[in-house]
């Protein structure tokens, strides 16, 4: 079993805080100022990351939980051929993954991963 870290942002119709920072001596400073509508905030929410730890084992499936494409691989630790299957069939960056369609993943060394998805 491999692991995975997915982050899912909710938009609600509320004021965000916005925040200031910066590093200081090596430490990420974080400074909550003012709050600010959602619209306001650089956040773009058609793309989004799956980070996949294949270190342990070399294959896993994720199940997305919406229709998306992937756009490319970002390789975190390790320089691994990446292999995608689309319901056992080989994928084309770009093409459509329906949600809980099965994607395979596969690596050929130990490595951690990010798929870069577009909604």
């Amino acid at each position: 079993m491999f692991t995975s870290r997915f982050g899912n942002l909710q938009v609600v119709d509320e004021p965000f805080y916005k925040s200031e920072g910066g590093v200081v001596n090596g430490v990420a400073t974080l400074d909550v100022s003012a709050k600010v509508p959602y619209s306001q905030l650089p956040i773009d929410l058609t793309v989004f990351k799956w980070t996949l730890d294949l270190t342990a084992v070399l294959s896993g499936d994720i199940y997305p939980s919406q229709s998306s494409t992937i756009a490319s691989v970002t390789d975190i630790v390790g320089s691994p051929i990446t292999t995608i299957l689309i319901n056992g069939s080989s994928y084309t960056f770009g093409d459509a993954i329906v949600s809980g369609d099965k994607i395979t993943v596969t690596v050929d060394v130990a490595s951690v991963i990010d798929l870069n998805f577009t909604v």
